[in-house]
């Protein structure tokens, strides 16, 4: 039996393990496909603005012709105006053309850019000239230049390279949406496959706690026998319990981590570090402890950990108090238990919740026992619910496995709750 029962701790944990990597997976596969439609958003969005500074660069060259072809016929001053208007902000605009959209532009395309440029510069140089000459009052001189076809070849010449741009950019456009497809479709797959993988797990430890279950029942039919089977059943419906709760703070820990943000990277650490310490939580709250004692504060901040006990939610003092090793799986589950339910229910759900955190030795009625305190405020309890629940069950079973009392009230601005219990705890 002592065999079994071991053999059904390590299947539990295994399990867990499991399901956290499998949770870590579907958060990196989301980021994933995120990531990439947001890349194609952010890439679209600078080549529309690119392809409209394009267009911009056409228009003032056109402008700075238009100027100079009205004033050399009609000799009107006023025509010049546009035209030194566009003069002073063609190369410029090209200019800026190249230096604000460096980053999406290979080298053909910038070599592309320098050849408008050029080509903007003789143009520029041609309409100086004709203009020159009619203000010398050669202007038949001016007209026979621009009847060379000279500026109009020039004016080609510059469509030509901005057609060439315009392609290239377009190309691109649709390579970055038709890569954000690839994704979307390469990762529909990943996920439905993960979410199956995880349901499978689920049924399979069920179905192994079951069957541990009901294998130690039929070998001894003493009282022995009944608590272990009862304790086994507990087992199965605390990590079935355990299992939905894991995988609500995962989830939250996604979205909370993903609002607001700009930085990928910097997303994905906060996830993972987030992610860790849960894992981190369930280790301590299964007793993997090498040492005789832990001490209090620690298994507190380690089970704490995720739900962001260094963002200033909680309140926590209380002395210095060494738990024995046995204590800490029961206590552990009792922290899980509360926090699980702040951050679903009570004082984590809102940014103005907090958790007041406190613990003492006092006189017991035989030895000196340890009275831990926890009290949720700023979210109103509005209605206390009408039965305890399996987290209320497991609270009160763990309390009495060391040997004290767990006692919960519900005031109108939060939970109390306390746990009492000897300090050197025999476990039951």
């Amino acid at each position: 039996m002592p065999h079994t029962a071991k053999a059904s701790r390590i299947s539990s944990r295994w399990i867990i393990a499991v399901l956290i990597v499998i949770a870590i997976a579907l958060a990196a596969a989301f980021f994933w496909l995120w990531s990439t439609e947001q890349s194609a958003r952010e890439r679209s969005l600078e080549g529309r603005t690119f392809l409209t500074e394009l267009e911009e660069t056409v228009r003032v060259g056109v402008e700075a012709e238009t100027g100079q072809r009205g004033y050399l016929l009609t000799l009107d001053r006023d025509y010049l105006q546009p035209y030194m208007r566009a003069s002073d902000q063609w190369l410029p605009a090209i200019a800026a053309l190249r230096e604000d959209h460096a980053a999406i532009l290979d080298q053909q395309q910038l070599g592309t850019v320098e050849q408008m440029e050029e080509v903007a510069r003789q143009k520029l140089n041609e309409l100086a000239r004709t203009i020159e000459l009619a203000d010398e009052g050669r202007r038949d001189e001016a007209l026979e230049l621009v009847q060379t076809d000279l500026g109009m070849q020039l004016m080609a010449s510059y469509r030509s390279l901005v057609d060439d741009l315009r392609s290239a950019e377009n190309a691109r456009n649709l390579q970055s949406l038709a890569e954000a497809e690839r994704v979307s479709t390469l990762i529909a797959p990943i996920i439905a496959l993960l979410l199956l993988t995880l349901l499978a797990i689920s049924l399979l430890g069920l179905w192994l706690e079951r069957r541990t279950a009901r294998a130690e029942f039929k070998v001894i039919e003493n009282e022995e026998l009944r608590a272990a089977r009862n304790r086994a059943d507990l087992l199965t419906r605390e990590l079935n319990h355990r299992v939905k709760n894991l995988f609500a703070v995962v989830m939250s820990i996604v979205s909370l981590s993903a609002r607001g943000a700009t930085d990928l990277d910097e997303t994905l650490k906060k996830i993972r570090d987030r992610i860790y310490a849960l894992s981190l939580a369930h280790e301590a709250s299964q007793g993997k402890i090498n040492e005789k004692i832990v001490p209090l504060s620690d298994l507190l901040r380690t089970t704490l950990a995720p739900y962001g006990i260094n963002e200033g939610r909680f309140e926590i003092s209380g002395q210095p108090v060494d738990l024995p090793v046995k204590a800490v799986t029961p206590f552990g589950l009792i922290l899980h238990e509360l926090a699980t339910n702040a951050a679903k229910y009570g004082a984590l759900t809102s940014e103005d919740g907090r958790v007041i955190i406190d613990w003492d030795v006092i006189d017991g009625d035989v030895e000196p026992e340890i009275r831990f305190t926890w009290k949720e405020r700023g979210v109103p309890i509005t209605k206390p619910p009408e039965k305890d629940g399996f987290g209320s069950v497991m609270i009160r079973s763990s309390a009495r496995q060391m040997g004290g009392i767990a006692k919960r009230e519900f005031e109108p601005e939060g939970i109390d709750v306390e746990i009492r219990f000897p300090v050197r705890a025999e476990i039951f």
